[in-house]
């Protein structure tokens, strides 16, 4: 998976995304992007992205579409109704900043009603063959969350990036490493 380490580590509110998938060299490559950004959207999947956020709950209405949501190594990823509306949310377990108890208060309010939750809390500990670059990615559906092992690693890609200069760079192609997420 490609370009998905930016939009998830982006300590953005939900927003909506899309992908598509590619044969490269012999495997398939599922690319990532944030659905503001691109022209195309009609030749792509849609997806909502759902990044961590510090010390809160983040959460996004599925209208019809599926969620994913990452780099877990500890929280929860949850799926409920809220008003009727499916929901998915990433509730922050950080010690510091753990979410658990208005997780708890959230599920036991009026309104809302527990679809399916992933506590991924211990589960890294448990995986065969788990390494220092071993993460989990959850995708919330219309009826479940789903969660799939990956291991982190970073690539050399040639983008053809647009000049900006308010930020101080030119355009034409550049080499960038980008996070690579291969699922185990």
């Amino acid at each position: 998976m490609m370009g998905l380490a930016e939009l998830v580590n982006s300590g953005r509110p939900a927003f909506d995304g899309c992908y598509r998938v590619l044969p490269v060299g012999g495997s398939m490559v599922i690319e990532f992007f944030d659905a503001a950004t691109r022209q195309d959207l009609g030749t792509m999947k849609k997806v909502r992205i759902l990044p961590y956020r510090s010390g809160m709950i983040n959460q996004v209405t599925l209208g019809g579409q599926e969620a994913i949501s990452g780099e877990f190594t500890g929280c929860v990823m949850t799926l409920f109704k809220k008003d009727g509306a499916l929901t998915a949310g990433h509730v922050d377990t950080n010690t510091d900043t753990s979410q658990r108890e208005a997780y708890a208060a959230l599920m036991s309010a009026s309104g809302n009603e527990l679809v399916a939750d992933y506590d991924t809390t211990g589960k890294l500990t448990s995986y065969p063959g788990v390494d220092g670059s071993t993460l989990l990615f959850c995708v919330a559906t219309s009826s479940e969350v789903d969660h799939y092992f990956v291991s982190k690693s970073s690539l050399g890609v040639s983008k053809n990036i647009k000049a900006n200069p308010m930020m101080g760079t030119s355009g034409g192609w550049q080499v960038r490493n980008e996070a690579v997420y291969t699922v185990l």
